[in-house]
């Protein structure tokens, strides 16, 4: 997805700075919430106490109704491209 979108942009301008600069405006709400998503994992992979541990299977039986965010993005459609 990030190589879609820098070649896009790569290709849509003369100037590579402003494609770069293009390519992170693209993304950043999709790595935005990817990040602060996994912030709030604590001790999801090596859970150290019970609670930890409790947490983290309740995590993995129970939807996540934010995920959306962190799975989707809409990418953009450049000529040529497909």
């Amino acid at each position: 997805m990030g190589a879609y979108v820098l070649a896009g942009e790569l290709a849509a301008r003369p100037d590579h700075t402003a494609a770069f600069t293009a390519c992170e405006a693209a993304l950043r709400g999709f790595v935005r919430g990817n990040q602060d998503y996994a912030a709030t994992g604590g001790a999801a992979l090596l859970p150290r106490t019970a609670d930890e541990l409790a947490r983290r299977n309740e995590a993995l039986t129970s939807p996540v109704p934010d995920r959306a965010l962190t799975t989707t993005v809409e990418l953009p459609d450049y000529p040529g491209a497909r």
